[in-house]
């Protein structure tokens, strides 16, 4: 549905980018790489 954009799944559960990605980290999850918000992240 979100074609892998964090940002995209992150407005489908209401949540903010950034708490999706550390929620992401926190489970240990593995990203593919071509995530287009990558850059973002500082």
């Amino acid at each position: 549905h979100t074609a892998g954009r964090r940002r995209d799944a992150a407005v489908l559960l209401g949540w903010g980018r950034n708490t999706l990605t550390r929620k992401i980290k926190e489970l240990g999850m593995k990203v593919d790489g071509g995530d287009d918000d990558e850059a973002d992240e500082g």
